[in-house]
């Protein structure tokens, strides 16, 4: 067993995609080998390296010999069916994220473009801008730092200074602040330069040593003073007891540097107030003086393994639970993120479902029905029987009236998927029908064989077929039909079990409903993480027509106007005429869908 609880029957493989074009250095591409580099000998996934030959330079190849990645490079994508894609871009285009999500579920690192709302899982390790939509994850744990241990203690020779600025440095930041040390006359021994794998430029200052392919972890030990950009950088200096002196190519560098409370001089240019200000810190100020006066964020994060977190996330199968046979996920969008959830729009037939990045927390047992339904209802499922009986009997009066049939003693048989203790089943055989449950409960089924008298199959259906042979009038889901994560496979086995002309009909909550139109993020929040379909007005059609059945009629339910309107009384005119708005607008929270079967599927 995995530590998540799940088995594991063989390795995922799973791609590995950084950022390569030498434009945006090789930051990425570093992180992305040294995760591999400590996944190499996973229990759970077999690791591959997409870089574009395009962009495989000798700097580049260089690069990944050093991590020994080479013989896990592909040239194509689609060269394997993946089972996930771990893929760290600074911004996605929407061309590449949907080619993505048509491979495999994407799990993306700071990402920044519009795969933050096409990738199923976002991880953001450095902060983002506060208008920046949501990721699943915030914690720059992740960069897997020491906490602090060094007492800085600058020597009384002066401040010793390091510059680096990436793989690149295509904004040519090295030279400015190079030139500038160099122009005040800063004393050479105690600045030296890092010069990255892609910097193809000739860099020189009398007497200042160049370095190359370095440990920066273990070099920053020996610094006071970083000057860099906003980025990983900048964080390994704090978390090394360096304070990093921030100038930023871009001005969202320079947004994120502010947020986030650097020290930064600005985008691209040193100006004269500022060239003043350091050229009396470092000349002019006692070192531990000059020290103190640079602000920058206090470093207080615990490390934490990304390399374990993403073995975690692999494991769990994710896809539409209606189109579970196509490759890959494609979406629309993904509406909402936590944690432990992701909510997305399929991009194939239009549902939203949920996406879940935790063990199942919930057992339909004896507590689900006692417990569990007592918090939500005020009292357990067997005290609220015969109110739920009486809505049943509602429905029925709706089944009835498309089945064309008067209260008779043979109906016609009807099998209740998901029939808990029985209330349904009693309030058909009441109407006529021969009625047939299932559930997975074996308390629930007990009580409804022995105490009821009826026909009943504890089965985890549709893993288990019961009844298989048997051919229904009538078959119903209340409140049942959301809990599958294979969606696919249920409706198949209801067109199936229906007889030509037979009805089925199903209850579920509404994702278009009042909750959602007030405030979708706190709808989907308070969704229950075993409701994996979220069913919409708009998707019913195409989602019945594909298998067999036509829509006869929607039934609005669960119109609670207070949800929006919370000053209002619901027994008021004005509530009653909400009410009456809400039920002609579609506005309830939950719905009943009646639909007739057309067609055999097999």
């Amino acid at each position: 067993m995995g530590e998540t609880g799940i088995a594991i029957k063989e390795k995922k493989k799973v791609l590995f995609i950084p950022q390569s074009e030498a434009t945006h250095g090789v930051g990425h591409l570093h992180r992305m080998l040294r995760l591999m580099q400590q996944l190499e000998e996973s229990a759970y996934m077999e690791i591959f390296l997409y870089i574009p030959t395009e962009h495989y330079t000798p700097a580049l190849k260089q690069l990944v010999v050093t991590f020994q990645q080479e013989k896990r490079l592909v040239i194509q994508m689609e060269h394997f069916s993946w089972d996930a894609i771990i893929v760290d871009y600074r911004s996605s285009s929407e061309g590449f994220a949907k080619r993505l999500n048509r491979l495999a579920p994407v799990i993306a690192l700071d990402e920044g473009g519009v795969g933050r709302s096409l990738y199923a899982y976002i991880i953001d390790i450095l902060p983002t801008l506060a208008s920046s939509s949501i990721a699943n994850e915030q914690n720059i744990g992740y960069l897997d730092l020491p906490p602090l241990s060094r007492q800085v203690r600058p020597s009384a020779d002066g401040l010793r200074i390091l510059i680096s600025f990436g793989g690149s440095d295509q904004s040519r930041m090295t030279e400015l602040i190079g030139n500038f040390l160099d122009r005040i006359h800063y004393p050479v021994k105690l600045w030296n330069v890092v010069k990255g794998p892609l910097f193809n430029r000739t860099i020189a200052w009398p007497g200042v040593k160049i370095l190359e392919s370095v440990n920066m972890h273990e070099l920053l030990e020996s610094y006071d003073i970083v000057f860099t950009h906003f980025g990983i950088t900048a964080y390994e200096a704090l978390a090394n007891g360096c304070k990093p002196i921030l100038i930023n190519p871009t001005s969202y560098h320079q947004e994120l540097s502010n947020q986030s409370e650097f020290y930064s001089l600005g985008v691209g240019v040193i100006r004269k107030e500022q060239e003043l200000w350091l050229e009396k810190l470092l000349l002019h100020s006692t070192p531990m003086d000059a020290w103190q006066e640079i602000a920058s964020p206090t470093w207080s994060s615990q490390p934490v393994s990304l390399a374990r977190r993403l073995e975690n996330l692999i494991q769990y199968n994710l896809q539409c639970p209606v189109c579970v046979e196509q490759k890959g996920l494609p979406v629309t969008e993904i509406l909402y993120r936590t944690e432990r959830k992701s909510y997305a729009i399929c991009e194939t037939c239009g549902m939203t479902y949920l996406l879940y990045f935790d063990k199942p927390a919930i057992s339909y047992n004896k507590q689900y029905f006692d417990e569990d339904y007592r918090k939500q209802y005020g009292k357990s499922y067997l005290e609220d029987f015969q109110h739920i009986k009486a809505m049943g009997l509602e429905r029925l009066a709706h089944i009835m009236q498309y089945t064309k049939s008067k209260k008779s003693s043979q109906q016609g048989k009807l099998l209740d998927i998901g029939c808990a203790y029985g209330p349904f089943l009693d309030a058909a055989a009441d109407m006529g029908f021969e009625v047939y449950g299932i559930d997975t409960a074996s308390d629930a089924v007990d009580y409804v064989v022995n105490e009821l008298g009826f026909s009943a199959r504890e089965s985890f259906f549709p893993t288990e077929i019961p009844y298989a042979n048997e051919r229904f009038r009538v078959v119903t889901m209340w409140y049942v039909i959301e809990h599958f994560r294979n969606l696919h496979a249920v409706m198949l086995e209801i067109n199936r079990y229906l007889e030509l002309g037979g009805l089925f009909a199903f209850a579920t909550p509404k994702g278009d409903g009042l909750s959602a139109h007030n405030n979708l993020y706190a709808f989907l929040e308070k969704s229950p993480d075993d409701h994996y379909s979220i069913f919409t007005k708009r998707v019913l059609d195409s989602f019945l027509s594909r298998y067999g059945f036509e829509l006869l009629h929607i039934e609005t339910t669960g119109i609670h106007i207070n949800r929006r309107w919370r000053s209002v009384d619901a027994q008021s005119i004005t509530g009653k005429g909400l009410t009456r708005m809400c039920k002609h607008l579609g506005w309830g929270d939950t719905f009943e869908i009646y639909a007739r079967k057309k067609r055999d599927l097999s």
